[in-house]
């Protein structure tokens, strides 16, 4: 039987603001699921797409076919499709690397009225924990599919010579959009966890002071790990998200 991977999710809502929430490195939409319910359930259409290369039997694929340049892409397509859908005021959040995507569609796209980053690593230069974050990645998958060994050292080989320029890519767009964080004029929210495990939990508080106070929301989660759309913070991340939308003129 072939296995089922994770898939885009639309849930349709009853107000005139969409959201798009962007998932995580080596993440898909599972990543947001809860927190798409969530705001679904106070009547917020939502979009969860999958960038390419993700949720795929194939851990390279992350490495050949996506590249922040497609990402980009990849939101852009789907800031398109809630239009096609017929909604013209759009939030945009992300988780770690899609809070990077979602900080430049707040930055650039007149339809996205308000959004903000989740985990997301723009004020740090620690991607140190995050090669061996991928290589388990990749080591779950091969597991599900049934990789024999011969395969699993050529993968590791592969994921050992393409990551590095992959994540000094990401990285580079996370420099090129750090001196523009200050200009944010439309609502935005930062969400970090104080015990974050996979980047500096420092990084949200230096985006936090960078954004203008007049549209800054803070929400800081002190005991909680680096994916609070799914650990013991989803339920406050939920209702904070909720409560920053319902503010939304």
């Amino acid at each position: 039987m072939d296995r089922q991977w994770p898939q885009p999710l639309f849930l349709a809502g009853s107000r005139n603001v969409a959201v798009l929430l962007l998932h995580a490195y080596t993440g898909s939409s599972t990543d947001m699921r809860l927190l798409a319910q969530a705001l679904n359930r106070q009547g917020y259409s939502v979009l969860v797409p999958q960038f390419r290369g993700h949720a795929t039997a194939d851990p390279l694929n992350i490495l050949m076919m996506g590249s922040p340049a497609a990402w980009w892409q990849d939101t852009l397509k789907a800031i398109a499709d809630l239009q096609h859908r017929g909604y013209q005021r759009i939030a945009c959040f992300g988780l770690s690397l899609g809070g990077i995507f979602a900080a430049k569609a707040v930055l650039t796209q007149a339809s996205v009225i308000a959004g903000g980053t989740i985990s997301a690593p723009i004020f740090t230069d620690d991607f140190s924990r995050i090669p061996k974050q991928f290589i388990h990645y990749a080591q779950k998958i091969d597991q599900l599919v049934g990789r024999d060994t011969y395969q699993q050292q050529r993968e590791l080989q592969l994921i050992q010579q393409l990551l590095p320029q992959q994540l000094a890519d990401v990285q580079s767009l996370t420099r090129q959009l750090q001196p523009k964080m200050a200009l944010i004029q439309k609502p935005f929210l930062v969400a970090q966890g104080g015990c974050d495990e996979l980047i500096d939990p420092q990084a949200g508080r230096r985006l936090a002071k960078q954004i203008p106070a007049q549209w800054l929301t803070f929400c800081w989660y002190p005991e909680a790990g680096h994916v609070l759309t799914v650990n013991q913070a989803h339920q406050q991340l939920g209702q904070d998200i909720t409560s920053f939308l319902d503010k939304l003129k």
